[in-house]
């Protein structure tokens, strides 16, 4: 599982923290629903739990547990039903991890940013570089917003502390941090388990231009 990490002036905050239909975004920071606010909707037998683990995810956070490969389709195939949506609110959306490990996929909780907190966009971001911290051989990725960019990342983190931003890319959620604090400098480092491959992937996808 990966690690995303806010810096703002020297303060490191660690994290790990439709309408009713399914829908790709292809970029975004993405205000979310908890587990906890699913699962008090939804009725204890339904097929939900079922297809899904939620056994290890943590009540408050976005992430609302894995799935096998064998079951993920049927999964993905009820959550867009009518009578499952219907128990929701009408601005969620779900995605997948972007990390696929042992089998398993990773299922996010989100709001369209039409009902939300706009945050900052890819045509916010004005440079990504990638970082080596040589002490334990990691790689990061520092995101730098422009002006605009960073007043919106100001906005989106003050008014979700204590919850999970999800920074989506390619329709995948490649982490859900957890904000501890508004973010007033406009940086973000995204850093874990990542590989220098990975990120240089990441890397491109962020410097495409934006549609």
């Amino acid at each position: 599982m990966k690690t995303f990490k806010y810096i703002i002036l020297g303060i490191l905050a660690t994290s790990l923290m439709f309408s009713s239909f399914i829908q790709q975004e292809s970029f975004g920071f993405f205000e979310t629903y908890s587990l906890n606010e699913i699962e008090s909707r939804l009725n204890p037998g339904d097929q939900f739990f079922k297809l899904i683990n939620a056994k290890q995810t943590d009540p408050g956070s976005s992430k609302l547990g894995t799935c096998i490969d064998s079951e993920s389709s049927e999964l993905w195939k009820y959550i867009q039903t009518d009578s499952f949506l219907k128990q929701l609110p009408g601005d969620i959306w779900f995605a997948w991890g972007a990390q696929h490990n042992d089998n398993h996929h990773t299922l996010y909780a989100l709001k369209h940013q039409a009902n939300a907190t706009p945050g900052p966009d890819q045509s916010d971001i004005e440079s990504v570089t990638i970082k080596k911290d040589d002490r334990n051989d990691s790689y990061s990725l520092l995101l730098s917003f422009s002006d605009e960019g960073a007043e919106k990342w100001a906005s989106l983190t003050g008014k979700n502390i204590g919850r999970n931003i999800a920074i989506v890319i390619d329709g995948k959620v490649y982490a859900a941090p957890k904000v501890s604090e508004e973010i007033k400098l406009g940086k973000c480092s995204i850093s874990g388990d990542f590989s220098e491959n990975e990120l240089i992937k990441l890397k491109e996808l962020l410097e495409m231009p934006a549609l």
